[in-house]
């Protein structure tokens, strides 16, 4: 299960159950508690939003690509935003500093190839010992910065 942001070019920007596949037929059910779950189908659970007894009533997709589960008020209760896997949005909520992978991109090339080509330049960090791309932000212009474990690219405003 995932969600797409429509702009010039679309990319996913939020995925459950991420290394976890489904199989066909399975499902997607908002119970009655409130929780969302995804199920293959033989009934196992592979992923669910853990909203059971919150006071849960629906749900929707946002025309910005977020899908959201909402009380009797309108409050949300849960969103995909808050659990970005290789993209932020600049709507999306702020997580600076938050872990985001991109799957099984394994090298420093493949990681910022995937950030331009699918962000339009997002910044990002490649952990040198575990080989592993963290989403920065949502960024016009990058700078790179270096250590002993990180490769860096960070927006540096125009104005300092």
């Amino acid at each position: 299960m995932a969600t797409t942001h429509l702009e010039s070019l679309r990319h996913w920007v939020w995925e459950a159950n991420r290394g976890n596949p489904v199989r066909k037929n399975a499902t997607l059910t908002l119970g009655r508690d409130g929780n969302l779950v995804l199920a293959d189908a033989d009934g196992r659970v592979a992923w669910q939003t853990n909203t059971a007894n919150k006071g849960v009533v629906g749900l929707e997709l946002l025309p910005n690509g977020n899908l959201v589960l909402h009380d009797s008020k309108g409050k949300f209760i849960w969103q995909s935003f808050d659990h970005p896997t290789d993209t932020l949005l600049v709507e999306g909520v702020d997580h600076f500093g938050s872990k985001y992978t991109t799957g099984d991109s394994t090298t420093r090339k493949d990681c910022g190839r995937k950030y331009s080509a699918n962000c339009k330049g997002a910044g990002y960090f490649y952990h040198k010992k575990t080989s592993k791309c963290r989403i920065a932000y949502d960024l016009n212009t990058l700078t790179k910065f270096t250590n002993a474990t990180h490769v860096g690219y960070i927006k540096v405003p125009n104005h300092l």
